[in-house]
């Protein structure tokens, strides 16, 4: 869910496969329907790694009118994931909820403010409003906690900010002291709001 959540949570376009959704991986190169076959044949090499999958469930991806080889994929099937409030699916509708109604697409990025290595926490900010949204990911396996200093941002922060995925919640922010306290379970990432 992380690069999802990373680039969904950018300014510009955000763009989503039927493989993204159900969590195609991809095939071994050296699978011999690939290898071997009209795929490859007119030098078209977008295939080499894909597979076949069954978006809707109806069974019909294996070898289907493609002959492609079935794939495995990790999530469920779309009508399966937009069942289960906790899937893939269902977690990232929520997420595109919040980047359309805080307009993260015309957002302008800033610079990453942490310098931990494994976790990102950049704000995005527009011309026209006082709004800033940051947003936390941890790319690592362990949790982060972090006071982050935040003096460019001291005058357009209030003392509070809030939480808007993948929970709501309040953070607080210090103005006395131009922090703001963050913190992320592992792999883990936040959208905040102030």
């Amino acid at each position: 869910m992380l690069p999802t959540v990373f680039n969904a949570l950018q300014p510009g376009i955000f763009m989503l496969s039927a493989w993204d959704i159900l969590g195609v991986l991809q095939l071994e190169p050296s699978n011999p329907q690939i290898v071997s076959g009209k795929f490859l044949a007119d030098g078209d090499t977008r295939w080499l790694n894909r597979g076949a999958y069954d978006l809707m469930g109806v069974a019909s991806a294996k070898k289907g009118v493609t002959g492609l080889p079935e794939a495995i994929a990790l999530f469920d099937t779309l009508p399966k994931q937009l069942k289960d409030p906790l899937s893939y699916l269902s977690r990232l509708n929520v997420l595109l909820d919040k980047r359309q109604k805080y307009n993260i697409a015309t957002g302008q990025l800033g610079n990453d403010i942490v310098t931990d290595e494994g976790v990102s926490f950049y704000p995005i900010t527009w011309t026209n409003s006082p709004m800033i949204v940051f947003v936390l990911i941890n790319w690592k396996e362990t949790a982060f906690s972090q006071e982050i200093q935040l003096v460019p941002f001291v005058s357009a922060i209030g003392n509070t900010c809030e939480t808007l995925w993948p929970t709501n919640g309040t953070v607080i922010f210090s103005k006395h002291t131009a922090t703001m306290q963050v913190d992320v379970e592992g792999y883990g990432a936040k959208m905040i709001l102030c």
